[in-house]
């Protein structure tokens, strides 16, 4: 009976070896242990080797160096790694250099590394020689950790490893010792995907970068925790393809950072997507708490690329994203929640650019609950888009310097630097704030151009209590445009412009107006110049409040309801409209009266 028994379980485990050779990669979102149980029971059912035959003790207490050293180098593609259940001590680097080196534990919380070395600056762990390039590296279900507070060096380095996995892993961990310097770090990778796993480190949790040449690309990060850590995720320079999905990075002094400081060489790909939480930023040992995001890749080009894709972000204590001053990749926030940045540190904002090269664009983000601005442009460019967000309770303000916004259903105040402001569903998209259409209960919508061209657009906008368009410089408005408006159902609706400044309107159209009740305009003692009222529809009134007005606008529009052939005043086709307010004319000796019917001019005269 004992002999039918033996052979049965021989055939078992053969048949797993068999099948199982090697533990399938799996894919983004799997979080399943079944290949880290096959992989073990593979390893077992082909004699894998343990470090407990050449020697170690794994019992927390005896040093395993040399036999940890020797049982590394003879692991290969027939050889597969054991780690038994038990803290294994070493105290001096180690070290393997070979292609298929897997190493496999009893259970990431089981099996454990111990460094307890005098040395604190060095590497503890290092697959690769950094010359050659080395495939199928496995670890699977097993802990790096260190007794010996580290001031240098990582836990794990791979260097110049390609098409390998690591699953079920710890380095260090939130229960973890929080001795190690840096996690690990993947140093010229290929095409490496690490799963289901916790990092640590009191510098970088998980640090890369690649090197023209050499290996630079595709690191697949999923299902993790990343947490106090000095950095969570450091791009370093020289690498592209980093794709993060399904983690948590929080409780970093800075949770994402990517810039060129381990390779001279920009970045060109990194992807921030499904189920990525970046939550909080805390103080870490030396590292004083800081940004959810930094960018500060300085040697990008238009062609970088960092896209993040329905993520969380919130509550840094500084600005939730930095862009710092000479980075000019694209950065595109998609989708997603930029919530609480700044909630008992001050005044802070959700993302605050200060590079005039960066290509900006922000889409579809609940933008709400941050200290500062919403978005803050800090810097003259016109490439800072902001797209149908949805904006609440940000203490600053929604937006502030940005080229470009299109916004729907939200109130609040919106600071347009650079030209451009379009409210509407028909505006164009270049240099501009668009207000989408088919919008309701907005309340007051405040709007500050501090320059350039601006055109204000809009579809059937219902219930806008008030549009105040404040200009802040000369010029500002000149060659501007308001078309389209609507402001049906509401019959105290106000389309306000004010300026107190010369040569602020230069060609300005009113146009195409439906149901609007109101245009009111506040003008200070400048001269403004070139204003057309034209084709709006059931306009009850109009005011114009101490207008100076000066040379007729460009293409001599002196036809029917012309009021001087030098007054640069034109009016025509506005059903219903009057004026009956005062009107100075440029040199004019005194002010005069002006009566329009049905958009014509029927009396008064300047």
């Amino acid at each position: 009976m004992k002999l039918f028994l033996a052979l049965l379980l021989s055939l078992i485990a053969n048949a797993a070896l068999a099948q199982n050779t090697t533990c399938p990669t799996r894919p983004p979102g799997d979080i399943s242990n079944a290949c880290a149980s096959t992989a073990f029971v593979t390893a077992q059912a082909g004699g894998g080797i343990s470090p407990i035959a050449f020697g170690a003790k794994c019992n927390g207490v005896a040093d395993d160096t040399i036999p940890l050293q020797a049982w590394l180098a003879t692991l290969n593609a027939s050889n597969i790694g054991i780690i038994p259940p038990g803290n294994c001590v070493f105290t001096s680097p180690l070290s393997a250099a070979a292609n298929n080196i897997a190493i496999v534990g009893q259970g990431r919380y089981n099996s454990v590394l111990v460094y307890n070395g005098l040395n604190t600056t060095v590497d503890l762990i290092t697959i690769g020689d950094g010359t050659n390039q080395y495939r199928g590296i496995f670890f699977d279900n097993w802990r790096i950790t260190a007794g010996t507070v580290m001031t240098a060096g990582t836990a794990i380095r791979l260097r110049r490893v390609v098409r390998s996995s690591i699953h079920e892993f710890i380095v260090d961990g939130q229960d973890g010792t929080g001795n190690l310097w840096n996690g690990i770090w993947f140093d010229q990778v290929d095409n490496v995907d690490f799963t289901h796993f916790e990092a640590r480190g009191q510098n970088d949790a998980i640090r890369v970068h690649g090197v023209n040449g050499q290996p630079q690309a595709d690191l697949f990060l999923s299902d993790c925790k990343i947490t106090k850590s000095g950095v969570g995720i450091h791009m370093g320079g020289g690498f592209g393809g980093l794709s993060v999905v399904q983690c948590d990075i929080i409780n970093n002094a800075r949770n994402v950072l990517i810039d060129v400081a381990l390779q001279a060489t920009n970045n060109r790909e990194a992807f921030f997507g499904s189920g990525v939480s970046i939550d909080t930023t805390l103080t870490v040992g030396a590292f004083p708490a800081s940004f959810g995001i930094e960018i500060n890749d300085t040697l990008s080009t238009i062609l970088s690329v960092a896209k993040f894709e329905g993520v969380w972000l919130a509550s840094a204590t500084s600005h939730c994203m930095q862009i710092d001053t000479g980075v000019n990749m694209t950065v595109l926030f998609n989708g997603g929640r930029l919530y609480n940045c700044g909630v008992g540190a001050g005044t802070v904002d959700g993302i605050r650019n200060n590079s005039t090269g960066v290509t900006l664009k922000v889409d579809g983000t609940q933008i709400s609950s941050n200290t500062g601005w919403g978005v803050n442009n800090t810097v003259s460019n016109t490439t800072t888009w902001v797209v149908n967000p949805i904006f609440s309770s940000n203490g600053s303000g929604n937006t502030t310097g940005v080229a470009a916004l299109f916004v729907p259903n939200a109130s609040g105040s919106y600071t347009i630097a650079g030209g451009g402001l379009i409210v509407g569903t028909n505006g164009g998209v270049g240099g501009s704030m668009q207000l989408n259409g088919a919008t309701s209960g907005l309340g007051n919508i405040n709007v500050t151009a501090t320059g350039g061209t601006t055109q204000i657009q809009s579809g059937q906008t219902s219930n806008v209590t008030t549009l105040n368009v404040v200009d802040t410089v000369s010029g500002g408005f000149v060659g501007s445009q308001i078309q389209n408006i609507s402001a049906a159902n509401n019959s105290a609706a106000r389309t306000q412009w004010t300026t107190g400044v010369a040569n602020a309107f230069g060609l300005t159209q009113l146009v195409n107006g439906v149901a609007n009740p109101t245009w009111d305009f506040t003008f200070g003692t400048g001269v403004v110049g070139g204003i057309r009222i034209l084709n709006n529809a059931t306009v009850a009134a109009t005011w114009l409040n101490g207008l100076q007005v000066g040379a007729a606008p460009t293409g001599g529009d002196k036809g029917a309801g012309t009021i001087n052939a030098q007054s640069g005043f034109f009016a025509n086709g506005n059903a219903g409209l009057s004026v009956t307010k005062t009107v100075r004319a440029a040199g004019g000796a005194a002010d005069c009266t002006l009566i329009f019917t049905a958009g014509l001019l029927t009396g008064g005269s300047c």
